[in-house]
């Protein structure tokens, strides 16, 4: 993966279904990888991956769910939060849904305002 990732000389990508259990942060091949929220299933894991000259400016990284990792990086003017966002299917509860929606709307009001915020 990695290995396309730099063929295309991006410097941000956002991972989903990454299957991989635990939080982690690792280098490979001039590319960090942050990822998290896999506990007991290889399942719907999140994350992202950052050529390293990026990778430098993180500032955080937090899996706030295994489907909602978010990564700080520091900028000149404001710090920029990204917050990686795979989404329920439609065969979740409402509940489950509902929950999801409330962590997510958690997660952005606890970013600090002067943050830039993007969601993908």
């Amino acid at each position: 993966m990695v290995s396309e990732i730099g063929r295309y000389k991006l410097d941000l990508v956002v991972m989903q279904e990454t299957r991989w259990l635990g939080e982690e942060t690792r280098k490979e091949d001039g590319y960090t990888l942050f990822y998290g929220g896999c506990v007991d299933k290889h399942e719907f894991s999140t994350g992202f991956v950052m050529h390293n000259k990026a990778a430098n400016s993180v500032k955080g990284f937090k899996a706030v769910l295994k489907r909602m990792p978010c990564i700080v990086l520091a900028n000149k003017v404001s710090d920029i939060t990204f917050i990686n966002v795979h989404a329920l299917t439609e065969d979740k509860t409402d509940e489950e849904k509902e929950e999801f929606y409330e962590q997510l709307e958690q997660t952005i009001e606890s970013t600090p305002t002067r943050n830039i915020r993007i969601l993908l």
